[in-house]
């Protein structure tokens, strides 16, 4: 695999991508907890996988597959959205959750594809994705 690009000293944090979208201050719907394109996924984690907030788009989500005993997560995250954590996790029971590593695969233009490769053994398995400040 090759080099990823990095954008060095230059980003975007959240109040900078709200501003972008909705304007300065803290207009309604403008909240990391708010959905207003109700395309289930909340403000933050639209910052940080390079979506809109304001026009519906959940096929920019994470997917999962399987690929013969793994289960392949899948996401592309914004490599200019700033002070944002990316965590994969699995779980058994949705009660207990634990990190898995994942890897860049792909890039195009300020996008940066990641999947995370987990083992199936055939119990039952939930993944998410955790994106925190």
């Amino acid at each position: 695999a090759g080099a990823f690009p990095n954008p060095g000293s230059w980003g975007l944090d959240y109040d900078g991508w709200s501003a972008l979208f909705f304007g300065p201050g803290s207009p309604p719907g403008s909240g990391r907890g708010d959905d207003p394109d109700a395309d289930t996924a909340e403000n933050l984690l639209e910052f940080g996988l390079g979506m809109h907030p304001l026009v519906s788009d959940p096929e920019r989500l994470p997917v999962g597959v399987v690929d013969g005993y793994e289960f392949v997560f899948t996401y592309t995250r914004s490599i200019v959205s700033t002070g944002l954590t990316f965590t994969v996790e699995v779980s058994s029971d949705m009660l207990d959750w634990t990190p898995v590593a994942d890897e860049a695969v792909g890039s195009a233009g300020v996008l940066e594809t990641r999947e995370a490769r987990i083992p199936m053994d055939g119990s039952r398995l939930f993944v998410r994705l955790v994106v925190t400040e």
